[in-house]
């Protein structure tokens, strides 16, 4: 708490300190019973040796001291840019150490092993000065002495898994608190860790369970009625090129039009007064690989997990691609990085992105920044590869912008000063903005130009100003911008909607069927329910005219209340787990 006061701890006070302590001693109970297990054994039996027992003890002490240094420490960050608790998310970057590399800073990693050096240096302190006395002085000289411990050792269990309730211990147990900053701080992230590691495989129709099914099922009905038609036609044709640009980390306080910065995006913001704007779009996640299935699928993003990573369920979802493949459209992804980051390959071919440009096809001489290639030489090349075409057949495109992602580090000099993360970030925005404004210039003057659509969207947003914590609505607003030669005029599109409405909309456009796109919304469909569902570590949020709603899931409790928009929530994520669970057993 003391490390993020200055950005998250505004308003807490020195009795919030203690509430967190108190409240967060049923996990840390429960993580060091785990720990004893072992050490409660040896001594049960030391009663027929005590040959090497200290020296086991010390070293297994030294071993434990050492993973606590280590998890405490890297928690630290690890809340600094994703506002969750230690889990085996950093464990996906280690499949590909590359990226792993990319997002932190080396003034971070030095920062860090200072940090476990000092406090592991405490802690072995301790150790020798307290404990390992106490261990010389340690004798077993009765038979009643092995009962006695093994009696303490199975009473392990009852900090382990809380007591005698019912419910096993889990993270809701430390929730106490309407501030999520205070209920993350109360989670010993020790436990948060091995709690994600051994989390047990549950079918997915057995979570997140609301309300009868049938009552979920006439709701979720009412919210996601297709009818495939559409009461405003905004393309000049139904078969124009495709050029859909996915932008790292944008959030909408980066655009002047949707209330945020002035001079941060001016590309984007002439393109929002030329083409047609989507004023309500939010992110339904707060990570690439979830934007884009979303983005791509139409399915909405689901708390603690990854879609993505989960070929066997992300290969049964319908994808744009597919459906435009089959309309005759020519498919190619573009982004600077490794293709492979979190299954990204995997998805993408198996929806006919065949034609995948990646790090690989760049010069590595020119990488700015660890993630990859810079976005004005992604972009340069697929400009290129356009102009290049023979065929007469509509092209479908998809790039991924990189450098607006940690640690900011562009090929452009310094348009907002200072070292804080916000001017860093402002700054990459600023550069992407800038690499978009050459791409379009170029473009206008190309033959292709009058038949393209061009949409402008984001991944996700990013925690702008620094601080705003992971459940805020507005962390979620996002830009969605329509432009090119292929759309009729300039309007403001006002319909609340998020990432998965992007499939039915655009399929809509083409009159091509979207309703195997079961929870994406046609936003120019008057008919249609307005509504946006986001979801983050451990809770989820809807948000519609009437206002938000949002909640903390294994907490159990509300952050924002809203009665009406609470049930549609709740039976909108339950019909998606119920959706996951036919879909996994999909062969």
């Amino acid at each position: 708490m003391l490390y993020h006061q200055k950005t998250f701890g505004e308003g807490v006070g020195i009795n919030d300190y203690f509430s967190v302590m108190q409240h967060g001693l049923p996990l840390d109970f429960s993580m060091a019973a785990y720990i004893c297990v072992i050490p409660f054994l040896l001594v049960s039996f030391s009663f027929f040796t005590q040959k090497y027992l200290r020296t086991i003890f010390v070293i297994y002490n030294i071993i434990v001291l050492f993973l606590v240094a280590v998890c405490f420490s890297i928690d630290l960050d690890i809340y600094s840019y994703w506002n969750i608790k230690l889990d085996t998310t950093p464990f996906v970057f280690l499949k590909s150490p590359q990226d792993a590399i990319a997002s932190f800073d080396w003034n971070l990693v030095l920062r860090q092993i200072l940090i476990i050096s000092l406090l592991y240096a405490f802690l072995l302190f301790v150790l020798k000065k307290v404990f390992i006395p106490l261990f010389s002085q340690f004798r077993t000289d009765n038979k009643i002495f092995i009962i006695s411990y093994l009696s303490l050792t199975a009473i392990l269990i009852f900090p382990i898994r809380g007591g005698t309730s019912d419910a096993n211990m889990n993270v809701g147990w430390v929730y106490f608190s309407k501030n999520m900053y205070l209920n993350h701080a109360a989670t010993n992230p020790m436990w948060n860790l091995m709690d994600a590691t051994f989390e047990k495989k549950v079918n997915f129709d057995q979570q997140y369970r609301f309300m009868a099914e049938e009552d979920a099922q006439n709701i979720a009905k009412s919210l996601l009625n297709q009818n495939n038609s559409s009461s405003l036609k905004v393309l000049k044709n139904d078969r124009p090129n495709i050029l859909l640009i996915v932008l790292e980390s944008f959030s909408a306080k980066m655009i002047e039009p949707l209330g945020g910065e002035k001079d941060v995006a001016p590309t984007l913001n002439q393109l929002a007064q030329e083409g047609i704007l989507f004023s309500n779009f939010y992110a339904n996640s707060f990570r690439t690989d979830r934007g884009l299935s979303c983005l791509l699928s139409g399915y909405p993003s689901q708390p603690k997990f990854s879609i993505m990573r989960q070929p066997k369920i992300s290969n049964n979802l319908p994808n744009i691609g597919n459906k435009l493949s089959q309309a005759g459209y020519e498919l190619g992804f573009y982004y600077g990085g490794d293709e492979n980051f979190t299954n990204m390959r995997s998805y993408l071919v198996q929806a006919n992105f065949l034609n995948i440009i990646s790090d690989k096809d760049f010069n590595k001489k020119d990488f700015i920044n660890p993630w990859g290639a810079p976005d004005h030489i992604v972009l340069n090349r697929l400009l290129t590869d356009i102009n290049k075409r023979e065929s007469e057949q509509p092209f479908f495109n998809v790039m991924l912008t990189l450098y607006s992602h940690e640690p900011f580090k562009v090929p452009m000099e310094t348009v907002f000063s200072g070292s804080d993360k916000n001017n860093l970030y402002k700054n990459s925005v600023h550069y992407v903005d800038q690499s978009l404004g050459t791409f379009f210039a170029q473009a206008k003057q190309e033959s292709w130009w009058d038949n393209t659509l061009v949409i402008l969207v984001s991944d996700h947003s990013f925690s702008y100003p620094e601080g705003l914590p992971i459940y805020e609505p507005s962390r979620y607003q996002i830009p969605m911008i329509w432009t090119g030669g292929a759309i009729t005029n300039h309007q403001i599109i006002k319909t609340i909607g998020s990432q998965c409405d992007l499939a039915s909309t655009l399929l809509g456009q083409l009159n091509i069927p979207y309703n195997d796109f079961t929870f994406s919304k046609n936003l120019f469909d008057e008919n249609q329910e307005k509504f946006a569902y986001y979801s983050f570590i451990h809770g989820m949020g809807m948000i519609d005219e009437t206002g938000v709603f949002v909640t903390n899931l294994d907490g159990n409790n509300t952050i924002y209340e809203n009665e009406k928009l609470e049930k549609k929530g709740q039976a909108f994520l339950q019909t998606i787990y119920n959706d996951l669970e036919t879909k996994n057993s999909l062969k």
